[in-house]
């Protein structure tokens, strides 16, 4: 056997699905939970927590191989969705105790910002659930669109939701939003490179054009709707002929 997380070989049969060693989960050919994730595989169903570190730790050091074995997965939505619930879950909650300690410590109303935001946490499974459905649709949607791919959508839904990832990010102080945000997003065009066996770059751009195309004409939106109302008041007026 061969444990991935720390080393440790070993050519006695094996007695269990934890390394002596460490702890981790072992690897070996004989297994055939050595093709699955984690998450999805026997032995996390006897010791989930395990089976959720192990496959965190893989999404952050080695995302390429996981998201190789979503593609290959054969297992139900039920897990990865569960999977990206607890993650995702995780993150919203060490976000909002990381705010109340930043609101706590740079204004007295802490205590109403709490009430506000503890009632958005109560319901942020649903949020996060809405979340994954929207992106899995997007990313598939213009994938199609651009006959990128044919891979079905449930695979592109389990990438979503182990990009889900990126969320437990959110633990580390001060940058941890940024931090997951921009990994969250490494991770998306990560896992649908591999999963629709498109290149990175190809995807970043399938992904974000559309994203800029909007944020641009949002902002002609805002410039106009500015401009009318300068004009409306006769403020424009007074104005242009500063630049003449």
């Amino acid at each position: 056997m061969n444990c991935y997380r720390c080393g440790y070989t070993s050519n006695n049969p094996i007695t269990s699905h934890c390394c002596p060693a460490c702890g981790g989960m072992i690897v070996t050919s004989e297994l055939p939970e050595s093709k699955q994730i984690f998450w999805e595989s026997t032995p996390a169903s006897q010791n989930p927590l395990k089976g959720l570190i192990d496959t965190l730790i893989q999404a952050i050091f080695n995302p390429d191989k996981l998201f190789l074995l979503v593609k290959r997965s054969t297992a139900g939505l039920k897990p990865p969705l569960l999977f990206g619930l607890i993650t995702g879950s995780f993150g919203a909650t060490t976000a909002f105790l990381w705010s109340l300690v930043t609101m706590n410590t740079l204004s007295g109303f802490q205590e109403d910002f709490a009430g506000l935001d503890g009632s958005t946490l109560i319901l942020a499974p649903v949020y996060i659930f809405v979340q994954i459905l929207l992106t899995a649709a997007y990313t598939h949607l213009l994938m199609r669109i651009t006959r990128s791919s044919t891979t079905q959508f449930r695979l592109t839904l389990k990438t979503v939701c182990y990009c889900e990832s990126a969320m437990v990010l959110n633990a580390i102080p001060i940058f941890g939003s940024m931090l997951s945000l921009v990994f969250w997003i490494y991770l998306l065009i990560t896992g649908t490179s591999v999963v629709h066996s498109a290149g990175k770059i190809r995807v970043f751009l399938i992904l974000s054009v559309p994203v800029f195309i909007l944020v641009f004409i949002t902002a002609l939106g805002l410039i106009a709707a500015l401009a009318g109302g300068l004009a409306a008041t006769g403020l424009l007026g007074n104005i242009v002929p500063f630049f003449r």
